[in-house]
């Protein structure tokens, strides 16, 4: 569980979609639990989680689709 303290930095602004939870878990298995990961959100955009590993030589990107909304 994250805390405040683990918080590096933060640019909010507005933002409003929906994620599977599942989807977001599975790709958070994949992430070293010492990882500095940059998440980027948008309205009705793909989330993108970013994280570096092999000391900056590498890094990943995870992106998931919103879902999609009736009205």
């Amino acid at each position: 569980e994250l805390t405040r303290e683990d918080l590096i930095a933060l640019t909010a602004g507005p933002a409003d979609s929906l994620f599977s939870l599942d989807y977001l878990k599975d790709m958070n298995k994949a992430i070293p639990s010492d990882a500095e990961v940059t998440v980027e959100l948008g309205e009705e955009f793909p989330v993108k989680l970013h994280y570096g590993f092999a000391e900056g030589l590498g890094n990943v990107t995870f992106m998931l689709a919103p879902r999609i909304q009736s009205d």
